[in-house]
């Protein structure tokens, strides 16, 4: 990869969480699609779009990541921006615990009024 996550603004990772969660959503859409089943299982060029959604998946995971491993030396907007990274990504899991966005929420409370 061309480009390091470590060198993306707060903003910049987001944004590209959200394009790479939206790929994800519509290569899952195609998987749904007969022409990509075969036998109930995914045919040749099903496996091929169920691994790249996987790649796609774990790219924006990665993206998490880096955010969370930011919380020194933020601005209020990039505190802002990261909390709000963060939960959009705890609310978007399967098992999302309204506990761990309640935490987020307050976390990026704090730094917007430390700020």
């Amino acid at each position: 990869m061309s480009v390091q996550l470590q060198n993306l603004s707060m903003r910049e990772l987001r944004d590209a969480r959200e394009a790479m969660v939206t790929v994800a959503d519509v290569l899952s859409g195609l998987l749904c699609q007969p022409r990509f089943i075969r036998d109930g299982l995914y045919n040749n060029a099903g496996e091929i779009l169920d691994d790249l959604c996987n790649l796609v998946c774990n790219f924006a995971e990665q993206m998490e990541d880096e955010a969370a491993s930011r919380s020194a030396d933020l601005t209020p907007a990039e505190a802002t921006t990261r909390a709000f990274l963060l939960m959009m990504a705890q609310a978007e899991r399967e098992d999302a615990d309204c506990r761990d966005l309640v935490a987020l929420a307050e976390e990026a409370a704090s730094d917007r009024r430390a700020a």
